[in-house]
């Protein structure tokens, strides 16, 4: 951070802060129906099995969106897919039996990851798997409920856009089973997408306070913070093969199982007819990344160095299905888009040079904010500027002095109004977005390590963010600095 001083004058350090969320378009067509039935071959059934995949729809950076198809199996080859693969036809394998990264795989905080169980060698009857997921991980919120797998990487054969003009975040055209098509493992078997054989709606989470009733709420659970205000998006569990789902429910949930983890279990009946060695049983659901807009500021796990993100398979009609957990990592959680800040001196609209981060008693400021990163053109929508007392962003002891509502367009963020510096303040600006989807920013990162003070430097993600940036503080020629948001695609 610099420090503008003039001898004999007071000083004030300037700190700045952005919230942003993004606008977004989603593009849905007619689903796509892939429609395979082969001849039965009756071969023995070797024994049950089950097996647990997720799905990595493509990496972070360079951000590269790919469909939910394909496993080591068999690939499977899609069709030409607008925005995805230069535009051509393309073969995957991207229904992993493992643990996955930024380097494979792309979410957003609010977006669903995709999992699927496969089941092999069943005899004809009732059976049940038992799953589980961690709710808390390292104290933060993690997979916060669970819902359809298809519910972000749809089924659809238009891929997911954002901005103008579009750009392609999710490739769709998603898939639990064409790989086993392709693998002679689906024989005698329809595996279509969007029409499943089952389905059933996947149970309602409890968000209550842990500390209070039954314990099992994942409010307070394991020292995770906040309180949930969203609304749970329904779900479903998903069945492709000869069976039929029976109502899902929780054998237990929030459980504390170490400090600051909370895990939460799921029990799955269903029925299936007998299966032969070449065919097979998919049971497919989504797990919901917890949000800091339903959470609060910091209470999610993207946070958290290493891989929050947990889905486990249990057990297979009560017999263990041995070690099969499989984890995400935050590396994988991408933002749309970032955002920075500064604070300059003069009128408003005018370029008075670089920013500044403390000025003189009497000097004219005002806050500017430029969208970052990953889809920032064509960003439009009301950005608000909240000028505090204090340096602390309204947190504690300072109180609005004033708010002003600019509009965005095409990328671009008009200044505040200037005002005149004659005691501490501080800046915060919020961009909610147009309401098309949940976009997540990540938190603003200090510029050096000591220039971050008084909370300021977190924030929240969603359809409105805040990034708290530092404020302007008299002082005796010691200056705080400002935050700066980075695109995740950019470090």
């Amino acid at each position: 951070m610099r420090t503008v001083r003039e001898p004999g004058a007071a000083i004030f350090s300037v700190r700045r802060l952005a919230v942003a969320a993004v606008a977004a378009a989603v593009l849905v067509a007619p689903s796509l129906v892939q429609l395979t039935t082969n001849p039965v071959i009756p071969i023995s059934s070797t024994g049950e099995a089950a097996t647990i995949d997720q799905c990595t729809n493509g990496m972070v950076s360079p951000f590269t969106p790919q469909p939910c198809v394909g496993s080591n199996a068999a690939a499977v080859t899609t069709s030409a897919i607008p925005g995805v693969n230069g535009g051509v036809a393309g073969t995957y394998k991207n229904w992993v039996n493992g643990n996955s990264n930024g380097s494979k795989s792309h979410w957003r905080e609010g977006e669903f990851i995709s999992y699927r169980t496969i089941l092999t060698g069943l005899t004809a009857g009732d059976h049940t798997v038992v799953i589980h997921y961690d709710s808390v991980h390292s104290g933060g919120h993690a997979i916060d409920y669970l819902g359809s797998y298809d519910a972000t990487e749809k089924t659809d054969t238009a891929p997911t856009t954002i901005g103008a003009p579009p750009i392609v975040i999710h490739a769709n055209n998603s898939s639990p089973c064409a790989d086993l098509v392709n693998a002679t493992q689906f024989v005698g078997e329809t595996c279509n997408p969007a029409a499943p054989a089952s389905s059933t709606a996947t149970p309602a989470a409890d968000f209550s306070n842990h500390n209070t009733g039954g314990h099992t709420g994942e409010t307070n659970c394991g020292t995770a913070g906040g309180v949930f205000t969203g609304a749970q998006a329904p779900g479903l569990f998903k069945l492709y093969g000869p069976g039929t789902l029976a109502a899902a429910s929780y054998v237990s949930q929030n459980v504390v199982s170490g400090t600051g983890q909370c895990t939460t279990t799921v029990s799955i009946p269903f029925h299936s007819s007998a299966l032969a060695a070449n065919q097979s049983l998919v049971i497919a659901w989504g797990g919901h990344i917890a949000s800091e807009l339903e959470w609060g500021r910091g209470n999610s796990a993207t946070a958290i160095s290493g891989s929050p993100y947990h889905m486990a398979l249990d057990s297979l009609d009560g017999a263990s299905t041995g070690s099969q957990d499989r984890a995400l990592s935050t590396s994988a959680i991408f933002f749309t888009p970032g955002i920075t800040t500064a604070i300059k001196t003069g009128a408003s609209g005018s370029d008075s040079g670089p920013a500044v981060t403390s000025v003189t008693a009497g000097t004219l400021v005002h806050d500017t904010a430029t969208f970052t990163g990953l889809f920032s053109a064509g960003i439009g929508g009301a950005v608000t500027y909240n000028r505090y007392s204090g340096t602390t962003c309204g947190v504690g002891s300072g109180t609005l002095l004033g708010s002003q509502v600019v509009t965005a367009a095409n990328g671009v963020i008009p200044d505040s109004t200037a005002v005149t510096v004659n005691s501490s303040i501080s800046y915060q600006a919020v961009y909610a977005g147009d309401g098309n989807g949940v976009r997540r920013h990540h938190r603003a990162m200090p510029e050096p390590a000591d220039q971050q003070d008084g909370g300021c430097g977190h924030g929240e993600r969603g359809h409105g963010h805040r990034f708290h940036d530092h404020g302007v503080e008299l002082g005796a020629g010691y200056g705080h600095g400002g935050d700066v948001e980075r695109s995740a695609a950019g470090w």
